[in-house]
């Protein structure tokens, strides 16, 4: 079960899942356009999807500037409307820090 997070809106308050985006490193990454010629850098992010199954999921992702290890969400920025009306990820997400979660269980 993915992680849930408590949001609160003129005196409502619910539980819902969110996606944690577990960040390993972030390391700049250039590339050479093909018909131009010139060099692009990109920040890209190592770390880990937590989606709600038993096991984290290896991503790699773009953001615009480089993050300290830890864990994070989606910020709104990071989703957009296409062209045909549909959702899709930004070219650059914007990841929100969030607490490291909960240990469950334990020595005792």
């Amino acid at each position: 079960m993915a992680a849930a997070e408590t949001c609160r809106h003129q005196q409502m308050e619910w539980s819902y899942p969110v996606i944690r985006i577990e960040i390993e490193r972030c390391e700049p990454r250039t590339v050479t356009a093909k018909t131009s010629g010139k060099n692009f850098t990109f920040i890209e992010a190592h770390g880990y999807a937590h989606l709600g199954g038993r096991y984290p999921v290896p991503v790699r992702l773009n953001v615009p500037a480089s993050l300290p290890a830890g864990n994070y969400t989606l910020g709104a920025e990071s989703i957009q409307v296409d062209r045909f009306g549909g959702l899709q990820f930004a070219r650059e997400l914007h990841l929100i820090s969030m607490p490291a979660p909960a240990v469950v269980g334990g020595k005792g």
